[in-house]
């Protein structure tokens, strides 16, 4: 009868042993997606340029990320002309609690319309830069 018990004790007793919880959720990384008003003065015409950007960040973790970003602005005149740049690139990110600093380094294509839609020129275009989410 006391082997029994014992047997019992132990057997019904195991999961008391093993105290660490299996995961219940995990994730590939981090998204963000935003959107913005964006004003440019491309240097020739006395006007400036309106418009929207937008972007996108996927964070692998710990400390790496990918984004890819989107600016248009318009002649808010009568030229009829536009900017225009698509970019992706690297992002190097660490992270203190709410306090995400990163940098970054990005290459895209610049379009650039001209007045009265005379011509269309585009360029590569290399960008870097560093910021903070919090």
């Amino acid at each position: 009868m006391i082997e029994r018990t014992l047997l019992s004790v132990l057997l019904g007793g195991a999961p008391a042993f093993f105290g660490q919880a299996l995961p219940t959720a995990s994730r590939a990384g981090d998204a963000q997606i935003g959107v913005g008003y964006s004003n440019a003065r491309p240097g020739y015409l006395p006007q400036s340029f309106q418009g929207i950007a937008a972007y996108a960040d996927f964070d692998l973790r710990p400390h790496y990320g990918v984004e890819a970003e989107f600016h248009q602005v318009n002649n808010t005149g009568s030229y009829q002309s536009f900017e225009r740049t698509y970019e992706i690139g690297a992002r190097y990110l660490r992270t203190y609690g709410p306090f995400v600093p990163y940098v970054k380094a990005m290459i895209g294509r610049g379009d650039f319309d001209y007045p009265y839609g005379e011509t269309l020129i585009g360029y590569t275009i290399y960008a870097g830069g560093a910021g903070a989410d919090f």
